[in-house]
C-alpha cells in the first residue's frame, strides 16, 4: 500500500482539524520510501517497541503517542529535510 493512502485512511478515521492544540500529532519521521509492506502500531515509540518493529520488518510505524511533544527542526538542512520543506 502506499504510505499516503494509509495517512489518508488514518486522517479519515482520526481528522488532524479535531487534535488539541497542545497535541503533536501527524508524521515526525518520514522517508522517501512510499511503499509500505508492512506496518507496526504501538501506544508509545519507545527504543524497545521501535527496534522490534524494525527487527520484524516494519516499513512504517503508527504510534498513538509521539516522539517529541514538541517539534524541532535538524540542526542542519540536508537533502532529505530539504524534500520535506
Amino acid at each position: 500500500m502506499k504510505l499516503h493512502e494509509i495517512i489518508t485512511h488514518i486522517e479519515n478515521i482520526a481528522p488532524p482539524a479535531n487534535a488539541a492544540p497542545w497535541d503533536n500529532s501527524g508524521m515526525q519521521v518520514a522517508s522517501v520510501r512510499d511503499e509500505v509492506n508492512h506496518l507496526a502500531l504501538m501506544l508509545d515509540p519507545t527504543p524497545f517497541s521501535i527496534a522490534t518493529a524494525l527487527k520484524r520488518g516494519a516499513d512504517m510505524i503508527v504510534s498513538h503517542h509521539p516522539l517529541l511533544m514538541t517539534p524541532r527542526m535538524p540542526r542542519e538542512l540536508d537533502d532529505f529535510h530539504a524534500v520535506l520543506r
